[in-house]
């Protein structure tokens, strides 16, 4: 069975992970620490604050995440367009 998931540990997602690994066999195929998003400016952001600016992933051709001016949390996930 293939999970994907996407969680923050606040700080302490190297131990959350070892712990996952050891606990249920988890293999980590892929990690992306906060330090690392580069810098950013969406329309959405305006006000807010940008977490993680719209890249380019492995799976989709954008992908990025905000907290807009109200506090609403945000994660998006731009589809590919199909060739």
């Amino acid at each position: 069975m293939k999970v994907q998931a996407y969680i923050s540990y606040r700080g302490r997602c190297k131990a959350a992970l070892e712990f996952y690994k050891n606990a249920i066999g988890a293999e980590i195929t892929g990690l992306m620490r906060w330090k690392d998003s580069p810098d950013a400016t969406m329309v959405l952001g305006q006000g807010g604050r940008v977490t993680m600016a719209l890249v380019k992933t492995f799976w989709t051709s954008s992908f990025g995440m905000l907290t807009d001016k109200f506090g609403v949390p945000w994660m998006v996930n731009v589809a590919a367009p199909k060739a």
